[in-house]
């Protein structure tokens, strides 16, 4: 249905919590407007009450936002000027302000002061910024080995990605960790297209057995293939057969 709050306005950019309920929009004039659950002040507002119809967070006008993102219990805001807003709940260091506590309004990220940011991306749990001179920062949950770290759990404010020194970044997106929470919940891997022999559970096989067990591969990439194998093994490798040739490969090779 068509969003008549928004009417006569022109929108450049959208964005809806991960597994939550707020609503994010970017105007053509750079203010940003929200609706829907209001709890830990998600909307950007100093209150919890929901609405029902777009309201302007005016904490972020003047600013000229260009995109907005949403996590879960948690949004952030990218502005023309290269500078990133973040606000709401702010518990496990998820705003990247170096603390926990929640955040009313939108505040700057002063971890990110002196880069010009041109992208964000925000997941269930991390979340990260692309600046004009193709670095990738990084901050919050490292649970699962977003930030290419076997060693930290939570990155308390934003800092360079390792191993992409000498890459070309020109885009970044961030997963809400399903197959985790899916495993976790112990949900059937067919219901999730996860089946045998299904064209999804190949690519992601492709995409984390391999690196895992091959030689060669980036220092980085082949810790987080494994600490993703590690707690996903049960959906990628579903048959005793499966797990037998993936152990025979990550064993090192003794020379008998």
């Amino acid at each position: 249905m068509l969003v008549a709050g928004l009417k006569g306005l022109k929108v450049i950019d959208v964005a809806c919590g991960s597994g939550d309920a707020q609503t994010l929009a970017v105007t053509e004039n750079g203010q940003v407007w929200s609706w829907g659950d209001g709890d830990y002040e998600k909307l950007g507002r100093g209150g919890s009450d929901g609405c029902k119809t777009p309201k302007l967070i005016e904490k972020l006008q003047d600013l000229d936002v260009v995109k907005v993102r949403c996590g879960s219990q948690f949004s952030i805001a990218l502005m023309k000027s290269g500078q990133v807003y973040s606000w709401r709940k702010g518990d496990n260091q998820r705003l990247g302000h170096r603390t926990e506590e929640h955040v009313r309004y939108p505040k700057l990220l002063e971890g990110l002061q002196g880069k010009k940011v041109i992208d964000v991306a925000a997941g269930s749990t991390h979340c990260l910024a692309l600046t004009e001179d193709s670095e990738v920062h990084s901050w919050r949950s490292n649970d699962q080995c977003q930030h290419f770290d076997t060693l930290c759990v939570t990155k308390r404010e934003p800092a360079a990605l390792p191993g992409l020194d000498a890459k070309h970044i020109v885009g970044i997106t961030c997963g809400p960790a399903q197959l985790h929470a899916a495993i976790s919940h112990q949900v059937d891997p067919e219901f999730l297209g996860l089946g045998l022999g299904s064209v999804l559970l190949n690519s992601l096989k492709q995409m984390v057995v391999t690196p895992a067990s091959s030689i060669g591969v980036l220092s980085t990439v082949h810790s987080a293939s494994q600490a993703m194998l590690q707690s996903s093994w049960s959906v990628l490798l579903p048959t005793t057969e499966k797990q037998a040739r993936a152990l025979s490969a990550l064993l090192p090779c003794t020379g008998y």
